[in-house]
């Protein structure tokens, strides 16, 4: 997730009662050494100000601290755990165009099925961006509509794409990737086809990020 993505993200819960969207789940959140070393911002601009309104639960597929819970949500044993929760509301951030197409709309489902009447699913994927492996990409690069008609039976309550920034500008905040960037730039030999595409179609090139806040009807 962006700097600017999650000052967004905090920028919509503002604006929603505490009680009717806490607690939240973070989707795919990482480890909380992830969060605070390699994506501080995320901790900083959104989740220290979400935790002041009530808790914030984050699952992944694997374990590590700072995960409370760590499982697949399409299995059905996990998904019960989880519901003791009472969840009332999904983070699920550039998550989708790392899952396979036919197991897409598994998880839309069962992120459906988590929540109850009137929650809240806050949901992102990356428009213009370049493919990043983790460990896959399958390129879905969705309009924020396209997002929304993933999830049936709720209401569109607000749609954007933030400019996030370019790979400059997203370096800054992040020297241990922009070593990690500076060097590749300097490797064309190692895999030359994703060095062109980095170097000379994205390296000044304004990231976008599709957005949309839906309520289960």
């Amino acid at each position: 997730m962006f700097a600017l993505e999650a000052k967004y993200w905090a920028s919509v819960v503002d604006t929603i009662e505490p009680k009717s969207f806490l607690p939240l789940l973070d989707l795919g959140s990482a480890t909380l050494q992830y969060r605070i070393k390699e994506e501080p911002w995320v901790n900083e601009f959104l989740f220290d100000k979400i935790s002041q309104k009530g808790k914030v639960y984050h699952t992944d597929i694997d374990k590590g601290e700072g995960i409370d819970f760590s499982g697949d949500l399409t299995d059905e044993v996990f998904m019960e755990e989880l519901k003791k929760m009472n969840i009332k509301s999904i983070l699920c951030a550039n998550i989708l165009e790392h899952i396979e197409i036919d197991k897409r709309d598994n998880l839309c489902k069962a992120i459906l099925n988590l929540i109850p009447s009137g929650g809240y699913i806050f949901v992102s994927c990356p428009y213009k961006y370049p493919y990043h492996s983790a460990p896959i990409d399958t390129m879905f690069r969705p309009t924020p509509e396209d997002l929304a008609k993933l999830f049936p039976d709720t209401q569109t309550l607000r749609t954007e794409i933030i400019k996030a920034g370019n790979y400059p500008h997203v370096l800054l905040g992040n020297k241990k990737h922009m070593l990690k960037v500076i060097l590749r730039t300097l490797m064309p030999f190692y895999k030359p086809k994703n060095w062109f595409i980095v170097v000379n179609r994205w390296l000044f090139k304004t990231f976008e990020t599709s957005c949309v806040v839906l309520q289960k009807n």
